[in-house]
């Protein structure tokens, strides 16, 4: 799945919201890690704009101070299909797979916000754009 450690965590004290009151105990709690993959994303094909493209590193992908990008695309053959993952290229970002989004969905999972790697744009320098208006 891309989870690649489970520890189980201690609930020291809980709160409940509205009205229900908390009669029983709570259930188990684990902490996850999640996988650091061989996945890298495709800077080109996402229009990812780094201030030192050169000093990027073929392994890892952390040199290079990310400036913006229009998509998220992961290079082809280098997914191992996992459904939860750290891509090479994107630092802190976390992906899904289509399989993750189903079981996100399907068990209402509600502190994620999953989008759409062909809508997940953002722009760190937004005044360096050309006709910017923000």
């Amino acid at each position: 799945m891309g989870l690649s450690i489970f520890e189980q965590v201690e609930a020291v004290k809980t709160k409940s919201y509205g009205k229900t009151r908390r009669i029983k105990p709570p259930g188990d709690y684990l902490v996850v890690r999640v996988a650091r993959s061989r996945a890298a994303v495709d800077d080109r094909a996402s229009g990812m704009v780094r201030e030192n493209p050169a000093q990027l590193c073929d392994e890892c992908r952390g040199a290079g101070i990310i400036k913006r990008w229009k998509r998220i695309v992961i290079e082809e053959d280098t997914w191992g299909g996992e459904d939860l993952f750290h891509p090479r290229g994107l630092p802190g970002a976390i992906l899904t797979s289509e399989r993750y989004r189903e079981f996100h969905l399907a068990n209402r999972i509600n502190n994620g916000l999953l989008i759409e790697a062909s809508q997940y744009a953002h722009d760190f320098y937004p005044w360096e754009v050309k006709g910017s208006s923000d």
